[in-house]
């Protein structure tokens, strides 16, 4: 493989897509760990979207819905 194909737009702008979404997965993590240790409702909130956003782009429906009904249940602890 030369540099030339490997630097094309479509390459570069997959790899920077793939590392954004791993991205937000990790920081979603950090925050549930983050939640776990305090118990802060708003982390677990934070961290349950971060971690859905990247089910989502990741195609992984069983995760997305399990993440959603956790959201539900947090939210409606801080009624």
């Amino acid at each position: 493989m030369n540099i030339k194909n490997w630097l094309n737009a479509t390459h570069i702008k997959m790899t920077i897509s793939k590392n954004w979404i791993e991205l937000i997965g990790w920081i979603g993590s950090a925050f549930m760990v983050t939640f776990a240790f305090t118990l802060v409702i708003p982390f677990a909130l934070i961290g349950l979207t971060m971690l859905t956003y990247q089910a989502y782009k990741n195609g992984m429906t069983n995760l997305i819905v399990l993440n959603v009904i956790s959201a539900v249940g947090f939210a409606l602890q801080l009624i």
